[in-house]
């Protein structure tokens, strides 16, 4: 090579090197640590950065680095720089000392590192929140590496800045808020927090009726969905009516639990809800549902079995009594006793018009169903028509079959109403009534004075001896019921003597009390 060629070559590469300097952290200097002597073999450009640890005349020493920094000539190095103040040095470094020396060509002292970092931070748009985070994390090492607490909250405050951003943009898209709950490596979330975001992300997914999924996944990120609360504190409903994620944020964790099941309850019950016919046919079965799995929505569970004792008021006329019983007891439930009693009398009207009253089964048929409204749905003004009806069925069937008027008869004085003299009394009125009535004692299987001979022996049948004795205007018969020496009872009859023995009446009955 000609030694022109030679003379710009080096004209030309010199400051190519020194523009190609190495610009190295403190870190990244110890880390190749091995390769110092190599790079002073080769007079390496390199530009250090890191943080002033001190002097002695006119070398320095930086922290963390075992290194003494002698300024070349013309090199001035100012007297007053404060502990850990950031510089950065270029030169090179220089064999044969027992510590490595590194030559100083050039000084240059830096704002400190939360400056550097703040006005980096400036230049970023909050909408680029990685780029955010990749600053925090190159400042997180440097904190770290040098154990700086201000950094290290500077970087903290970087991240939390950058969160909140997020949060606060993202706050009503819950897909991009999910992102939130695991934002990446180096950020550290709360677990509060990232519950906080989980409902939040629930609440705007349960107020789209188009997500599908949405329950299910409610189920296995929050916790509280299945711990049923009868009761929940008026305050804090109004709190979780007014705003959902608020009221969660402020909450303690057992109200946390309860609002949680309350978010659960709202999907739900939409979905329950959905279920439901345009007639309320099917009422009545999604009120059960809802009980079983939500019996906390005493409101909707009421409402649905409003609705579905409406449907069938509609065809009430037409119910089974079955049906109507479980009609009016489903009225009753719900606190709507004047529309169970309207049903009734509906049902019944309906009865009356249909069935034959003039027969004895269509008479035992509204006997039964005026008696059964009395009783069953505690309408005790039905009791009298249903007995009334009883009492033309009796009639009916003394005619018709003398076994059934004794099943009626019998059912009567369950009622409370005995049959005598031709007419239905009352049974407790039986007892203002003489004891010689005959009627009254043939019911009672007594014997009283005026009884035929026929009567008696139908209550105590054949007498042990029978006396007569003759006059001639009447015959008295004396009947004597049990032995001699024994207690026995004696009744006596007379009769004209011109009359059958038909005709005698009991005049005297004495008992006689064995000896």
């Amino acid at each position: 090579m000609s030694p022109r060629i030679a003379a710009i070559y080096m004209v030309v590469v010199v400051p190519v090197v020194a523009a190609r300097a190495d610009v190295m952290t403190a870190m990244s200097l110890l880390q190749s640590q091995e390769r110092w002597k190599v790079w002073a073999a080769e007079e390496k450009k390199i530009q250090v950065t890191g943080r002033y640890w001190g002097r002695t005349a006119s070398q320095i020493r930086m922290q963390k680095l075992d290194i003494v920094f002698i300024p070349e000539k013309g090199v001035r190095v100012p007297e007053r720089i404060r502990l850990g103040t950031p510089l950065a040095v270029s030169g090179y470094f220089v064999n044969g000392k027992r510590r490595p020396q590194f030559l100083m060509t050039g000084l240059i002292i830096e704002p400190s590192d939360v400056e550097q970092m703040e006005q980096q931070l400036k230049k970023i748009p909050e909408t680029k929140a990685k780029a955010r985070y990749n600053l925090a994390n190159d400042y997180d090492v440097i904190a770290t590496f040098y154990s700086d607490r201000e950094l290290q909250a500077a970087v903290e405050r970087c991240r939390t800045m950058t969160f909140d951003s997020q949060r606060q943009r993202h706050q009503n898209d819950p897909e991009a808020l999910w992102t939130l709950v695991d934002p990446g490596p180096g950020i550290e979330i709360s677990q509060q927090i990232q519950q906080d975001i989980r409902f939040r992300v629930f609440c705007l997914r349960a107020a789209d009726d188009s997500d599908l999924s949405v329950l299910e996944d409610l189920k296995g990120d929050l916790k509280g969905w299945n711990i049923p609360a009868q009761t929940i504190n008026e305050s804090l409903l109004s709190a979780f009516e007014a705003n959902q994620s608020l009221a969660y944020e402020k909450a303690d964790e057992p109200q946390r639990r309860q609002l949680e099941r309350l978010l659960y309850r709202q999907v739900r019950l939409r979905e329950f809800r959905s279920t439901l016919k345009t007639d309320n046919s099917n009422a009545l079965t999604v009120a059960v549902n809802v009980y079983e799995e939500l019996p906390e929505e005493i409101t909707a569970i009421r409402m649905l079995k409003s609705a579905g004792a409406d449907y069938r008021l509609k065809d009430i006329r037409n119910l089974k009594r079955r049906q109507l019983d479980a009609t009016i007891d489903l009225l009753c439930e719900i606190g709507r006793d004047e529309d169970a009693q309207k049903a009734a009398k509906t049902w019944l009207d309906k009865q009356e018009s249909v069935v034959r009253t003039d027969r004895l089964d269509g008479q035992l048929r509204l006997a039964g169903d005026f008696l059964h409204a009395s009783t069953q749905w505690n309408l005790s003004e039905y009791k009298k028509w249903g007995i009334e009806y009883l009492k033309r069925a009796w009639t009916s069937a003394s005619h018709e079959s003398p076994i059934v008027a004794k099943e009626i008869e019998q059912r009567l004085e369950q009622l409370g109403f005995t049959r005598l003299h031709q007419r239905w009394h009352i049974s407790d009125d039986l007892e203002q009534l003489p004891q010689s009535d005959i009627e009254l004692a043939l019911r009672e299987e007594r014997i009283v004075r005026g009884m035929s001979s026929a009567q008696v022996e139908g209550i105590l049948g054949s007498p042990t001896r029978r006396i007569r004795m003759a006059s001639l205007s009447s015959i008295e018969d004396v009947w004597v019921y049990g032995e001699r020496w024994s207690s026995r009872m004696i009744v006596r009859f007379r009769r004209p003597t011109a009359n059958s023995d038909d005709s005698a009446k009991v005049i005297g009955i004495r008992q006689i009390r064995g000896r």
